[in-house]
């Protein structure tokens, strides 16, 4: 019969399963990422502000009032996306969000199950991967985005 002929590669199989672990890896990282993405800049323009403010303050009053318009603006856009950062984790209560709680728990899923079957080193191997990627992504971003 033609079944019998349809014999299961192992090798094959474990492959797949890799290659899938590591695209819900990727896909998963890449919606975190959005997300936690947010904070972390927030965390460097913040202090971007404060360096500007404290920088701007040696200069000349001329200078200052010319600089002005532009620090406003940093700070307006560091106001915005603070609060459009609160909106993707938290509610207006303060609680997390179920959507970002899930991306966190399928995250945390999808590294188990690929250090279980393939080990730590593999895990390691696709952060890894995923870290060169996305640092490609950003030296080929030609957006001109802050």
């Amino acid at each position: 019969m033609p079944q019998d002929r349809l014999v299961e590669n192992k090798k094959d199989k474990a492959s797949l399963h890799k290659r899938y672990l590591l695209w819900l890896y990727k896909m998963t990282r890449d919606e975190l990422d959005k997300i936690e993405r947010k904070f972390t800049q927030l965390d460097i323009d913040s202090e971007i502000e404060k360096k500007l403010a404290q920088r701007s303050g040696s200069f000349s009053a001329a200078a200052r009032k010319g600089l002005e318009p532009f620090l406003s603006e940093w700070k307006e856009y560091v106001a915005l996306k603070r609060k459009d950062a609160q909106k993707l984790k938290f509610n207006e209560a303060g609680e997390v969000v179920a959507s970002y709680l899930f991306l966190r728990l399928k995250l945390e899923c999808v590294e188990a199950i690929t250090a279980r079957r393939f080990g730590a080193r593999t895990l390691s191997g696709f952060k890894q991967l995923y870290e060169e990627s996305s640092i490609r992504r950003i030296m080929e971003d030609t957006s001109g985005r802050r």
